[in-house]
C-alpha cells in the first residue's frame, strides 16, 4: 500500500474546546456570548462559534 500524500489526506480542523471541558467562568462567557448573538441576530460576535 502506499503511503498518501499531504494532498490526499483529509485535513484536520481544531474544533476548539468542548462544552463539557470549560471551566464555569468560560460556561459563563460562552453562554453570553451566544445570548448576544442571537438577540443582535449576530452583529455583535459574528465568530461567536470561533472561541
Amino acid at each position: 500500500m502506499e503511503k498518501p500524500s499531504p494532498f490526499q489526506k483529509p485535513l484536520e480542523q481544531d474544533r476548539g474546546m468542548k462544552f463539557a471541558a470549560m471551566t464555569q467562568t468560560q460556561k459563563c462567557v460562552f453562554v453570553a456570548k451566544v445570548v448576544v448573538c442571537v438577540t443582535t441576530f449576530g452583529f455583535a460576535f459574528p465568530n461567536v462559534q470561533n472561541d
